[in-house]
């Protein structure tokens, strides 16, 4: 029988989501980057024409987006440095969600529906870590659909409790929920994988709750946190 640290294996996992969240953000700035300076050799070149200067608009306007981006992605803190604080759950969410949408394909429809309070209490790195962990399986998941989309609805089932529903439309897994209790087995084989692993790892250590119900149509993630009086 294989011996694992749930710990070390939930902080790896991150690293690796968190290393590609980081390429793929400086790809796209080194892009633009490119973009700006070859305008510029043109407009140093040329009058500046109407067409040139809607251009360079447009690639100072992604830039802008993708350093603010950038930002975002700098602030990100690691579990293990951080401490438990008061957290509005949809501030979280729309803070995030200009990350979320680089980390999957660029045609995915995302609707967030938050319209009660939504004050938890854990730390923020954790929060981060569970809700990227699980974007980066949907953004997987809906890789080979013609028309991808993920939903994230925000509500109160209990007085007690704060409940997120992620929901995709990408390939399910056809395996039982149970083979969350080992991370050595992927999705690669109809398997969930370390990612969410993690994200029961990181719920469970929070007091919180992870349930997952996925099929041909999609994967179905129910996160239920401990809610705090408003």
């Amino acid at each position: 029988m294989v011996e694992y640290d749930e710990h070390l294996l939930a902080l790896l996992s991150w690293e690796h989501k968190h290393n590609l969240l980081t390429n793929c953000l400086l790809h796209d700035l080194s892009n633009h980057l490119t973009g700006i300076l070859a305008l510029s050799e043109l407009s140093c070149q040329n009058s500046a024409s109407p067409s040139l200067i809607d251009g360079l608009n447009t690639i100072r306007d992604s830039a802008l987006k993708i350093r603010k981006l950038l930002s975002t992605l700098s602030n990100l803190n690691h579990a293990n440095t951080d401490t438990p604080r008061h957290l509005d759950l949809k501030d979280t969410l729309n803070e995030l969600l200009p990350l979320f949408k680089a980390i999957v394909p660029s045609h995915t429809q995302f609707k967030v529906h938050a319209n009660e309070p939504t004050l938890i209490y854990m730390p923020l790195g954790t929060l981060q870590q569970i809700l990227f962990q699980i974007i980066f399986n949907a953004g997987e998941a809906i890789k080979s659909v013609d028309h991808p989309h993920i939903s994230l609805r925000l509500q109160s089932d209990t007085p007690s409790t704060v409940d997120l529903y992620i929901k995709d439309n990408g390939q399910g897994a056809h395996t039982p929920i149970e083979a969350l209790a080992s991370p050595i087995q992927s999705n690669d084989n109809q398997h969930f994988g370390i990612g969410l692993f993690a994200v029961k790892h990181l719920m469970e250590e929070q007091g919180a709750r992870v349930h997952i119900q996925s099929d041909n149509s999609g994967t179905l993630i129910h996160l239920s946190f401990k809610s705090l009086p408003q």
